[in-house]
């Protein structure tokens, strides 16, 4: 075992010392481990006569004038390689802890040795290095991205094939507003698609007539990046449980606030009580249950406000063009509610909210 005393941090290195008996040669090899990353030549020390010191020489020794020959020098020879002792060799300093079979035979026949055992020598283990990624650049996919800090040949990353397999075809609309302090953006309407298979969100913004704003796809498909993490080494990415009637989400520098939601969310929801606490199915629900009327008063009350509904249009507006939509029964689905939304924009109706929640469509966003 050989003190590396000259290594950064100070480092033990296994090396393997062969004698030669013919001529009293010797060679220290060094002993690779496996994928250590060290150059393949493993010749530490040459084969060569090595001296045990060379300072060690006689007081009579004339070396004012004299160069040391080598008959002056003491060399190394079998008797002075034993287990258990440390020996420097060229500088470096060496212990020796174990021999192979025919040493030991050779020690017993000529020098009487019995006990050349071996010494168990145990190093200290290496702190394993932390493998450090370097920040997404927000160019491209994640995990695309991560595969050619993984190996040379980049692999394409795995898919979770159980979850694509268990929520295949399955999507989740939410309707959508911006939360911003300018009045032109807040008159903008979204809907974000959620796709659980691979937890990816896509976000369209509906064209309004005379709003300034063309409306079309305003974030492709993609997966969503928290703001808490942003660019970090392992980003975060927006799951289904995030997404809920009130939930604030954040895509392209801007920050949407769900408003309304599909009746299939509720169901997918109740289905999946491990992903959404009861809570947040308690508020889908109350958003798209029905309020049935309970008596004849009831509905007495209903159509009469409706019929006061036709006539508070006309007498604002006289007879119309169109006449009034027939949709006017409660809507629990956001398809359907964008449905009566263009058809009382199309008959120019500006109906309060107050008096449409009177008769059941309490989530209808109606233009005024």
């Amino acid at each position: 075992m050989w003190q590396d005393i000259l290594s950064e941090p100070l480092e033990m290195r296994r090396v393997i010392i062969q004698y030669y008996l013919a001529d009293d040669s010797m060679e220290v090899l060094e002993d690779h481990a496996r994928n250590c990353g060290r150059e393949p030549c493993k010749v530490l020390i040459r084969k060569q006569k090595i001296p045990l010191d060379r300072n060690e020489l006689s007081e009579s020794f004339p070396k004012t004038y004299l160069e040391i020959a080598d008959g002056d020098l003491r060399f190394f020879k079998p008797q002075d390689l034993m287990t258990g002792k440390d020996i420097v060799i060229l500088g470096k300093k060496i212990f020796l802890y174990d021999c192979d079979e025919f040493t030991r035979h050779y020690y017993k026949m000529h020098f009487g040795v019995e006990d050349m055992e071996s010494i168990a020598v145990a190093e200290k283990p290496k702190p394993i290095a932390p493998r450090v990624f370097p920040p997404h650049s927000g160019i491209g996919n994640w995990e695309d991205s991560l595969q050619n800090c993984l190996s040379l040949v980049p692999k394409p990353p795995k898919k979770d094939m159980l979850k694509e397999f268990h929520f295949s075809g399955v999507i989740l609309r939410y309707k959508a507003e911006l939360i911003t302090p300018m009045e032109y953006d807040k008159t903008r309407r979204f809907v974000i698609t959620f796709h659980p298979c691979d937890d990816t969100v896509a976000i369209i913004e509906e064209s309004i007539p005379n709003s300034g704003f063309s409306g079309g796809p305003f974030l492709k498909r993609s997966k969503l990046v928290k703001p808490e993490r942003g660019l970090s080494l392992k980003p975060e990415f927006y799951e289904a449980k995030d997404f809920h009637i009130g939930a604030e989400i954040r895509a392209s520098g801007k920050l949407f606030k769900l408003v309304d939601a599909d009746r299939f969310v509720l169901h997918f929801m109740e289905q999946h009580p491990e992903i959404y606490p009861e809570n947040l199915i308690e508020i889908h629900r109350k958003s798209t249950t029905e309020e049935l009327p309970s008596s004849d008063a009831e509905l007495k009350e209903k159509k009469d406000l409706i019929c006061m509904m036709r006539d508070d249009v006309i007498k604002k507006f006289g007879t119309s063009l169109y006449p009034l939509p027939s949709c006017l029964e409660p809507a629990f689905d956001l398809q359907y509610r964008e449905k009566m939304n263009e058809e009382f924009y199309c008959a120019n109706m500006p109906i309060s909210p107050e008096l449409l929640k009177k008769v059941g469509c309490h989530t209808l966003l109606v233009r005024n």
